[in-house]
């Protein structure tokens, strides 16, 4: 309710203005295209230029993106690979929640985005794989208002911000597929996602330096298979009252979260059809987590959300 009253903004007199000046009714839609092309230089390597363009308009504002991407593939060996990927991407701006028709206008422009990474993948024994890669996003003009408002400790200006950031990190992976009798993955994320607001850089709302999740599924003969898939990460950034400590602050409580699978699949033809009745729990560890923790001097605060269990029961069917 109090979302459809005010909402506080950067630089207006008092600092809140009116829903239906923010969000005046308006036309916004878009159309984009995509095209990428796989070239074989030579039987080790490969190079995938590709191109996106969108056209926006939302109103009377129109914005044109072009954002070209660069891929590259180089065998070293039997089995081995080494990768890389470069890219421009960009996207509208976004409200502080993903709730449909609330979006802010493009008068300020598109959120964009330079990503890049590099990464190194080995064919293991028994249909097993392993990849190490390092990836680089920039982030320019983004819309991130949750991740701005814990930089802006005089107003705590939540709508209306525009912010730089940065992602960076390492991410092992070991996997083989799920089509064997036991497939899965194990991956781990090292990693550090930044934004810098009116001088002052820390890490955003949503920054995670350790996540580990892993996925098993295993084929019981029969059509039977059950699977299991967890994740654990570290605890959200506290938000302090203090400048020279937002840029490294301490840390709420880490999440762990369990979810069950369950499934009964019947073959249709030989050319793989199927029908399958799945039985599926996620956090089935029931699991909280503190989305925010805010603390002073004297005590801490934690905004917590759960827990969210969703059993569910379901039919799929494949041609």
């Amino acid at each position: 309710d109090a979302l459809h009253d005010s909402i506080r903004v950067t630089g207006a007199p008092e600092g809140v203005i009116g829903f239906d000046t923010l969000f005046p009714s308006r036309d916004d839609w878009g159309l984009g295209a995509h095209v990428e092309l796989e070239l074989f230089v030579s039987s080790d390597v490969s190079v995938r230029p590709g191109l996106r363009a969108d056209l926006y308009r939302s109103g009377d504002d129109g914005y044109v993106s072009v954002e070209p991407r660069l891929g590259a593939s180089f065998r070293l060996s039997s089995g081995v690979f080494v990768e890389h990927e470069l890219g421009l991407a960009r996207q509208a701006p976004s409200f502080v929640f993903p709730v449909p028709g609330l979006r802010p206008g493009f008068a300020r422009g598109l959120q964009t985005s330079v990503q890049s990474s590099s990464g190194l993948r080995i064919a293991l024994p028994e249909q097993l794989a392993l990849r190490a890669t390092v990836f680089q996003n920039l982030f320019f003009n983004l819309t991130d208002d949750l991740g701005a408002s814990r930089l802006d400790l005089e107003s705590g200006s939540v709508y209306g911000t525009r912010s730089r950031g940065r992602a960076v990190g390492l991410e092992l992976q070991l996997s083989r597929p799920f089509s064997e009798r036991v497939g899965g993955f194990v991956a781990y994320t090292l990693s550090r996602s930044e934004r810098t607001y009116e001088g002052v850089r820390g890490p955003a709302s949503f920054d995670r330096p350790h996540v580990l999740s892993a996925a098993v599924g295993y084929d019981m003969g029969r059509g039977f298979r059950g699977g299991l898939r967890g994740v654990a990460f570290s605890g959200t950034p506290v938000l302090v009252a203090y400048a020279d400590v937002a840029s490294s602050p301490p840390r709420g409580p880490g999440f762990v979260r369990l979810d069950v699978r369950f499934e009964k699949r019947w073959a249709l033809d030989e050319q793989g059809a199927f029908l399958a009745v799945v039985a599926e729990v996620q956090n089935a560890t029931l699991s909280e987590e503190v989305l925010r923790r805010s603390c002073n001097a004297f005590t801490c605060k934690d905004e917590r959300i759960g827990p969210v269990t969703l059993p569910s029961l379901g039919l799929e069917a494949g041609f």
